[in-house]
């Protein structure tokens, strides 16, 4: 049930992230130009490419893939439990995220590492037929959400800026994750202080809570779907939304199976 929702949800990010790709696509890889991308790996710069290089970085079937990938995630939600065919089609996405990430360096963030993480942890879940293993991928997708709530609270804990509560003011102000509504909103009820040391709380106590039980990893779990809806809103960072709430599920998983208290 677990594995089945984290890829229900993690399947909308595929979708959303194709067709923004799709709509924007002559921008995106005018952009991503891959005769100098391909610079960067010294297997290719040092041959000329091929046509079907060329074909699968930069041309029609690049798109196709891309397509393809967003009908294989809605495919997987259906035929979740259909054995072999559940297993190519999730092997087919997590080939096209490493393609992705090969193919568009520029503008990455977390979310698309954590993306790549959910959908190589489900691969495993679907091969395995050992119990053990499916537990541990799930927990694997479980910690790696957990490890990036605390790498990045404690970056802000140990950041003057978030400590002194002017964080979140001084973002909502920017060009490129500004929000002109709540920067007034914030201002005006003096809200950037208990918002950045909020951040920081939920970030680096957060994750302990899974230690205590479902009960108490359900408050964590509701604290993160508020604070990345609101980062989708706020920032536009709308594809943390998908990976990051997808790992929710193994969270609550582990929570029930592994609590100490």
């Amino acid at each position: 049930m677990a594995a089945q929702l984290i890829a229900s949800i993690a399947a909308v990010g595929v979708v959303m992230n194709a067709l923004e790709l799709l709509v924007a696509r002559r921008n995106v890889l005018a952009f991503h130009d891959w005769n100098v991308l391909r610079t960067r790996y010294r297997i290719l710069s040092d041959n000329a490419p091929s046509a079907f290089e060329r074909s699968v970085s930069s041309g029609h079937l690049f798109l196709i893939a891309v397509a393809l990938q967003a009908a294989a995630a809605v495919c997987l939600v259906i035929f979740f439990h259909s054995g072999a065919w559940a297993v190519a089609l999730c092997a087919y996405i997590l080939a096209v995220r490493v393609l992705l990430g090969m193919r568009l360096i520029y503008a990455t963030d977390g979310s698309d590492q954590m993306h790549t993480i959910v959908w190589g942890g489900l691969l495993v879940f679907l091969a395995s037929s050992s119990a053990v293993l499916k537990d541990v991928a799930l927990a694997f997708i479980a910690a790696q959400l957990l490890l990036s709530y605390l790498t990045s609270g404690m970056m802000k804990l140990l950041s003057p800026i978030w400590r002194s509560g002017e964080a979140v003011g001084l973002i909502v102000r920017t060009e490129s994750y500004g929000h002109r509504t709540a920067y007034r909103l914030i201002r005006r009820l003096r809200l950037s202080s208990p918002l950045s040391r909020g951040t920081i709380v939920l970030e680096v106590l957060g994750p302990l809570l899974v230690l205590l039980g479902p009960r108490a990893t359900m408050a964590f779990v509701c604290g993160g779907v508020v604070f990345h809806v609101a980062l989708a809103i706020v920032m536009g960072l709308n594809s943390f939304v998908w990976s990051f709430i997808a790992c929710f599920p193994a969270v609550l998983y582990v929570s029930e199976r592994w609590a100490l208290f």
